[in-house]
């Protein structure tokens, strides 16, 4: 066994056997499938390479770190329910469920407080590193770099909840119970890759104890939240981003426009002590809008998400993986039944055509990358995924039975026996190509022997080689 997995080491640069190539999105999505591309992942224009993030996770949970999966280049959990992971543990059948499949690329996160013994404070500007680490100079502890500041991992703390937006520790949030944090190797959706500073993973120190001053202070607002009207008159030094940030979000739900926020906000500001500066104001509240309506585009883009999915798993009869963990989606059309790669032309034309015939909508290309990422997921571990099946090309064998694919729009192929050949509806043991052309369909009352009219041979003995060669191409596997 690798020494470094048997102490269940958190390597910053693992062994080559554990690296793999994770796709980064450039924004849009890939669906062209053809012979050379069929193994590359479909939105790949960059590579980054990470430790395999299944080996990473069990040795999460050997340090006691309770782990979850998050969306790929996403901070937002993958499961729909993450919440009673706040107090169980996941298991070993759930972290391999989750991440041992590196097609699917997903992000980790480590749920913070009793669950795994830790809380992080999450640092979101150099500026603020400094600061922080001007004040506690003497503080070591596992720490993260994260696409724009640190994470520093902490012992958990009782009595500390998730706290953020706090004008007495700017730029500081804190992960904490009722919480999680991004950890390594995930992947951020600029591009970045998290990762334990070098000399700071834990293995190399244990998770420090929160100063005590700075438990005391982030305690003393962890109260109990007063209702909104009496923010109104103003608040301390120490309340007054996270104040204004419940009262801006109680005047966007009542419909109020960005200016008349901002100016709501000023007007709220003067009663405070101390005012905050106004254009501190004003860009908090800008902040928090943006935040808002990006909530609400997401929320849509899911609902788009959700509707493509339904009734695209409402018109797939199954799914499949073939030997190489390419996902499939077996559709009828036509009286006939078809198969393609999840990820392909092939299907997206699929998908466009079932969701126009039900919205008279164009399809969301956003959209269509998660509703891929849903679908290959189907068919790996859903109700209606089959077994892995074994692909051919052109030609195959099955049941004593030789069958050639005619590739063609019925879907149709020549199945031959000992007996006899007849056309039938081609079975799922096919993989199909861009470039291939579809054949001609085969009629009774043939002659082999007509091939020979076009092929110049010296002898009866030629003749007959040349016939054996050409049945012989129909054959599968044969040496």
């Amino acid at each position: 066994m690798n020494k470094r997995k048997e102490d269940a080491n958190l390597v910053t640069s693992p062994p080559n056997d554990s690296e793999v190539i994770i796709p980064v999105s450039a924004g849009g999505v890939n669906t062209d499938f053809n012979e050379e591309s069929l193994f590359i992942p479909d939105f790949l224009e960059e590579e980054v390479v990470r430790p395999d993030i299944y080996e990473m996770a069990k040795l999460y949970h050997a340090k006691g770190l309770n782990t979850m999966p998050l969306i790929m280049r996403d901070k937002r959990p993958f499961l729909k329910e993450w919440k009673p992971y706040q107090e169980k543990k996941s298991t070993p059948g759930e972290l391999k469920e989750w991440f041992s499949d590196n097609s699917l690329c997903p992000n980790i996160g480590i749920v913070t407080g009793a669950t795994s013994g830790v809380m992080v404070v999450d640092i979101d500007s150099e500026n603020a590193y400094s600061d922080f680490s001007a004040k506690y100079p003497d503080i070591v502890t596992p720490t993260v770099k994260t696409s724009q500041g640190y994470h520093l991992y902490f012992k958990h703390e009782p009595g500390i909840r998730n706290s953020q937006s706090r004008d007495d520790l700017k730029d500081i949030d804190i992960r904490a119970e009722g919480g999680y944090a991004v950890a390594p190797p995930s992947i951020h959706e600029s591009g970045h890759v998290y990762k334990w500073l070098e000399g700071r993973t834990p293995d190399d120190v244990p998770f420090a104890s929160l100063p005590h001053n700075l438990v005391l202070l982030i305690k003393s607002k962890q109260t109990s939240k007063q209702p909104v009207e009496k923010l109104k008159n103003g608040v301390n030094q120490g309340e007054r981003n996270g104040a204004l940030a419940r009262l801006v979000g109680s005047w966007l739900s009542s419909g109020h426009t960005l200016d008349v926020c901002i100016d709501m906000a000023k007007e709220w500001n003067k009663k405070n002590n101390p005012p905050l500066a106004e254009s501190e104001v004003e860009a908090t509240v800008k902040s928090i809008v943006k935040t808002r309506n990006s909530e609400e585009q997401n929320s849509t883009k899911k609902a788009v998400c959700d509707i493509i999915i339904e009734h695209v798993m409402e018109k797939c009869s199954s799914f499949f993986t073939d030997e190489r963990g390419l996902a499939y989606a077996v559709i009828p059309i036509d009286g006939h039944f078809e198969y393609h790669p999840i990820n392909s032309k092939a299907f997206k034309e699929v998908v466009s055509s079932v969701y126009w015939k039900a919205t008279r909508k164009g399809l969301p290309t956003e959209s269509y990358k998660t509703v891929v990422a849903t679908l290959e997921s189907e068919a790996k571990f859903g109700e209606k995924s089959e077994s892995e099946k074994q692909l051919n090309n052109r030609i195959a064998a099955s049941e004593n039975k030789i069958i050639y694919s005619l590739c063609n729009s019925k879907w149709e192929a020549v199945v031959v026996d000992e007996n006899k050949w007849e056309i039938q509806p081609e079975p799922l043991l096919f993989r199909r190509y861009a470039h291939q052309r579809p054949q001609v369909t085969p009629t009774r009352g043939g002659d082999a022997k007509k091939i020979l009219d076009y092929i110049n041979v010296a002898s009866s003995d030629d003749a007959i080689m040349c016939l054996v060669a050409a049945i012989s191409y129909f054959i599968p596997s044969i040496s």
